[in-house]
């Protein structure tokens, strides 16, 4: 009985236009679907099947919640033929190369949320432009969510010796035609392709 009582405290119950039906979220990738004429036994499904089954108990057509992200392109020059290297890092679920990026909390524009997010998860410290390079939209994995970057540049002058996810996520320079190569969104592959032809053009090698 406490077991249950503990997974139904875990449950954050959210109201959606489903017929009889109401969502019940756990975590990320975990949701429960239960009938509000049967509250007591929940019924768990991965979130990959979410949509379809609420579709096909309620009859309508659900869209996938789309979420506003920040990204930081964190570049540097080195040597005196100034071979262009990203910085990349991994992501804590999959372990795939990718930007610093995160979610825009309130009151940020998305070049502070960049900034921040760089130095959160890169101890990255530098020059970020106000304006936004370019933007890719991603999944994670089955989830139904959709998360649309906006990507700013960010002039790399430093790397802190600490900072928050300093011990649990990884991060590496690699030269700009690698990093095309290493990740893991085809939206931020065309990303950082942009970022090649703008190097090129300003070196007059386009």
């Amino acid at each position: 009985m406490r077991s249950k009582r503990r997974q139904r405290a875990q449950l954050a119950r959210i109201n959606l236009s489903a017929g009889s039906q109401a969502v019940v979220v756990r975590a990320d990738d975990i949701v429960a679907l239960q009938a509000k004429d049967n509250p007591t036994e929940p019924f768990l499904l991965k979130e990959s099947v979410w949509s379809s089954e609420l579709k096909r108990r309620s009859g309508e057509s659900l869209s996938a919640v789309e979420i506003d992200q920040a990204g930081a392109l964190c570049y540097r020059q080195r040597g005196k033929d100034g071979l262009v290297e990203v910085l990349l890092v991994g992501s804590l679920r999959s372990g795939r190369w990718g930007l610093p990026k995160g979610h825009i909390e309130q009151g940020e524009t998305t070049s502070v949320a960049a900034e921040r997010e760089a130095f959160e998860e890169a101890g990255v410290q530098g020059k970020v432009n106000p304006a936004i390079f370019g933007t890719f939209t991603y999944a994670k994995d089955s989830n139904a969510r959709r998360l649309n970057v906006s990507v700013h540049l960010l002039g790399v002058e430093r790397i802190a010796a600490e900072y928050p996810e300093k011990r649990i996520r990884k991060s590496k320079w690699f030269p700009i035609e690698t990093a095309i190569k290493e990740v893991g969104q085809p939206g931020l592959s065309e990303t950082l392709r942009k970022f090649r032809r703008l190097g090129r053009m300003q070196n007059g090698t386009a």
